[in-house]
């Protein structure tokens, strides 16, 4: 315990799956954390939770598709706590289409527009912060997907492969200021994506080595571990907590089945 104390976050896409997960270890953990969703009364009551834990957190609705929002969302953070020290840029959605019959609007600019462009203009807002201080961390979702394809879900396949090499970029741009850059690449995780006992859950488990789909703390306590001052010479680098997923085939037993 004690591993983010005195830390200001922000954590989006935060009200489901491991954005939830990781508000909980990061107020555990000591930190002050501002995170968002979009139209849910479930972010005030993760917020109302935390605090009668005696946490400190403050829930901000906020669309990620407008740019005034972002920027609602790091005013709300400064005026409330004065600084930010870490950002993780969480939030994401999964369109499925065949590509010859996509809708550009909701499976591409929806889909760019959270993933991408979002992280992009929130690390830009948040940035002048953290260069003046000469200290600051930011961590992304990346996704295995950013590996390698994904067929019927080629938007989420190519935004979380951006957005790989836009931390990678950010760390040789800002080392000179101190600041560390991370990417964490989830395997299949349990959301609502991704259900238990679904039918993607069913496709997806055959491909992991261990045999399941991670639980969203597995991954909240990798962005704990890139928050935290204790990798101080790590940056731009991109942790996989995929269950082997990414390894290769996987071929179930070696016996054909």
């Amino acid at each position: 315990m004690g591993r983010l104390e005195g830390k200001i976050a922000i954590v989006t896409g935060a009200t489901s799956g491991m954005g939830e997960a990781t508000v909980h270890r990061f107020v555990e953990e000591g930190a002050k954390v501002v995170f968002n969703g979009l139209g849910t009364d479930k972010g005030f009551d993760i917020e109302q939770q935390l605090k009668e834990k005696g946490g400190v957190a403050k829930y901000v609705d906020a669309d990620l598709t407008d740019l005034s929002a972002i920027d609602d969302l790091v005013k709300v953070t400064l005026d409330t706590f004065g600084t930010i020290d870490v950002v993780y840029g969480n939030a994401g959605i999964a369109r499925f289409f065949d590509f010859h019959e996509f809708d550009m609007a909701q499976d591409y600019d929806l889909s760019m527009d959270i993933m991408l462009r979002a992280n992009f203009y929130l690390t830009r807002q948040v940035l002048p912060v953290c260069m003046e201080k000469r200290s600051g961390n930011f961590i992304y979702t990346c996704s295995v997907a950013s590996e390698h394809g994904l067929p019927h879900n080629v938007t989420y396949s190519a935004a979380k492969g951006a957005l790989k090499n836009m931390v990678k970029s950010l760390a040789m741009e800002y080392g000179k200021y101190n600041l560390r850059f991370n990417g964490i690449l989830p395997g299949s995780t349990y959301s609502s994506m991704l259900k238990r006992g679904g039918k993607i859950e069913a496709q997806f488990i055959p491909t992991i080595p261990l045999g399941r789909c991670a639980e969203p703390w597995e991954i909240a306590n990798a962005a704990v571990f890139f928050a935290s001052d204790e990798v101080p010479f790590c940056t731009g680098a991109m942790l996989m907590v995929d269950g082997g997923q990414s390894c290769g085939i996987y071929s179930g037993d070696g016996n054909g089945d």
